[in-house]
């Protein structure tokens, strides 16, 4: 049993990486867009050309297409080298929502700064707590109490929940790792679900901090 556990510990690290690789390539092109462009950006928006929602969704409508065909060719491989088990499209899915998750944040972060070196800086305060309150590294049951609510606004945590369950399904003794991580099956929709809303909440953010440096 000890040997079948760190077996399938072996696998799921496997897949937290393919999560990692996801998130953190889906927020590096992305993260210095506006200050590079900022001075473009408050021209023409003072002249009237486009308001700050045109602008901000042309932004990541152009990103989509560019995450999906990322995610499709970086789980084409792993797929194969890792001898993934799970749905193909299921993990392709998730890891999808994972990168949009990750440039809705990057574009948030770099709505926020003025200068491009300040990404620098902002950037690790944001995605690193991602990978520790993901309780992969360090179980989150093992952080001081006051500190563990902020695992809830980790998107990691539920993109890896998912690829979780979606990879071992049909795998047997799945529990030995599932409940190790704290990994409900039936909460799949609910972890879907709070990726989204994560989307949508920083999408908002990030318009919104625009708009306030476009009129100030």
């Amino acid at each position: 049993t000890a040997q079948r556990k760190r077996k399938l510990e072996w696998h799921f690290n496997a897949l937290v990486q393919v999560a990692l690789v996801a998130m953190f390539s889906a927020c590096q092109p992305v993260i210095l867009t506006f200050p590079l462009e900022r001075s473009v950006f408050l021209r023409e928006y003072s002249s009237g050309t486009y308001s700050v929602l045109p602008y901000y969704m042309s932004k990541m409508v152009v990103e989509v297409p560019l995450v999906f065909v990322q995610s499709l060719m970086t789980l084409g491989l792993c797929y194969v080298v890792m001898s993934l088990n799970g749905n193909f499209w299921a993990l392709l899915w998730t890891i999808v929502l994972l990168s949009v998750c990750s440039v809705s944040v990057a574009l948030a972060i770099s709505c926020a700064v003025r200068q491009p070196r300040e990404t620098g800086a902002v950037g690790p305060l944001v995605f690193v707590p991602q990978m520790l309150f993901s309780g992969v590294f360090i179980p989150v049951s093992h952080m001081p109490v006051y500190l563990r609510w902020m695992q809830y606004f980790s998107f990691l945590q539920y993109a890896i929940k998912i690829l979780g369950v979606v990879e071992f399904k049909n795998v047997p003794h799945k529990e030995l790792v599932l409940d190790a991580q704290d990994i409900l099956e039936d909460s799949v929709p609910v972890y879907v679900a709070f990726l989204v809303m994560m989307v949508l909440i920083f999408s908002i953010t990030g318009i919104q901090m625009l708009r306030n440096k476009a009129t100030h």
